[in-house]
C-alpha cells in the first residue's frame, strides 16, 4: 500500500524471471530505504526535507520503515528509480569471502531535499561528479568496491542525470558476474 506502482510493473522493470512480484517490490523498497538511511533523501510522494527529518527521527527511535511510512502517510516513489544493473559475486571466493547479489538503481534527487550523511553508516559526504569520484579513487584518496567503480564509469558517459535516466529506462538492467584471475602474480577481477 506504500508503493506508487503495481507489483507486476516493478517486477517487469527488473526483468528477472527467477524472482516473484513481492521480491521485486522488496528490492525497490530496500533501495529507497538504503538511500534514505544513508543520505537522508526520501523518495516519497510530496516528501520535503522536513518529512525526511521526521522520518529519520522515527527510525532512530526504532520504528520499522514500513511503520514510519504508515504513520506519515507516505507513498514511495518507485517510479523515480530506474534499475541499472545486478551484480552477483563469483561462486568461488576471490578478493573477499563475502557473497552478494545486489541490484543498483539510478535516480534524480527529489527537489527540495538535502542529502546529508547519517553519521552511522556514512560519516562524511560530498557531491562529486562520477568522473571526479573515479579520479579520487584512482589516486587512492577514496576507496570504492568494483561495483561502485564500474557503475560510476558507465554513468560518467552521460552529460546529465536525465540522459542517464533515459538510458536506464530504455534497456533492461545488465547482469554483471565478475570473474577473478591471476595477472602478473596479482589477483584481479
Amino acid at each position: 500500500t506504500h508503493l506508487d506502482q503495481p507489483l507486476p510493473d516493478l517486477h517487469s522493470a527488473l526483468d528477472e524471471s527467477d524472482i516473484d512480484n513481492l521480491t521485486a517490490a522488496g528490492l525497490y523498497i530496500a533501495a529507497v530505504r538504503e538511500v534514505f538511511e544513508e543520505s537522508g533523501i526520501l523518495f516519497a510522494e510530496g516528501a520535503t526535507h522536513a518529512h525526511a527529518e521526521q522520518a529519520t527521527a522515527l527510525l532512530r527511535e526504532g520504528q520499522p520503515f514500513d511503520a514510519v511510512l504508515a504513520a506519515m502517510k507516505l507513498r514511495l516513489q518507485t517510479r523515480s528509480l530506474a534499475p541499472w544493473s545486478r551484480w552477483i559475486t563469483p561462486v568461488s571466493p576471490t578478493v573477499m569471502n563475502k557473497r552478494f547479489d545486489t541490484r543498483f538503481f539510478v535516480a534524480a534527487a527529489p527537489a527540495g531535499q538535502v542529502a546529508t550523511h547519517d553519521n552511522f553508516e556514512a560519516t562524511e559526504s560530498t557531491w562529486l561528479t562520477p568522473r571526479a569520484a573515479l579520479e579520487l579513487q584512482r589516486d587512492g584518496l577514496i576507496e570504492m568496491a568494483p561495483p561502485q567503480i564500474m557503475t560510476l564509469a558507465h554513468i560518467s558517459r552521460f552529460a546529465s542525470v536525465d540522459a542517464a535516466m533515459a538510458d536506464a529506462r530504455s534497456r533492461k538492467p545488465s547482469i554483471v558476474m565478475p570473474h577473478s584471475l591471476h595477472l602478473d602474480g596479482e589477483l584481479v577481477i
